[in-house]
């Protein structure tokens, strides 16, 4: 007996099986470090505000103090300090505009009143709206 059609036989059989219908599976997602991709990271979450304000809160106190004691140049230095760190708050620009009025600088006095109008609260947008006039 001749092996031969016994193993035509058993590769059509292995043909038959290896030529079906490919799987229909998705292909599991390529996953890839940040960085890696080409494309940038997200940034990191901004830190919390709270030290920053704090620190704006004392410029803001030991500005006024040097403004009452006649120390306008010193007041005025520790408010550009504070204006750096938090440019949006309506009570420095309120303290600028006052420390140049006790300055003799009227017009920068209502520049800074002008500009906090923008951020004021409250009663801090009625005692900046006096500079301007």
């Amino acid at each position: 007996m001749s092996l031969r059609p016994l193993f035509v036989l058993a590769l059509a059989a292995f043909l038959a099986a290896c030529a079906g219908s490919p799987s229909r599976q998705e292909p599991a997602p390529v996953v890839t470090p940040p960085g890696e991709s080409g494309r940038p990271a997200p940034a990191p979450a901004p830190p919390p505000a709270a030290p920053a304000t704090d620190a704006v809160t004392g410029l803001l106190a030991r500005a006024r103090d040097a403004r009452e004691a006649g120390e306008t140049e010193r007041a005025l230095a520790l408010l550009e300090r504070a204006q750096r760190l938090d440019p949006a708050r309506g009570a420095l620009y309120l303290e600028l505009a006052r420390t140049h009025a006790a300055a003799g600088d009227g017009a920068q006095a209502k520049a800074f009143a002008e500009r906090g109008l923008l951020y004021c609260r409250g009663s801090e947008c009625a005692a900046l709206s006096r500079f301007t006039q």
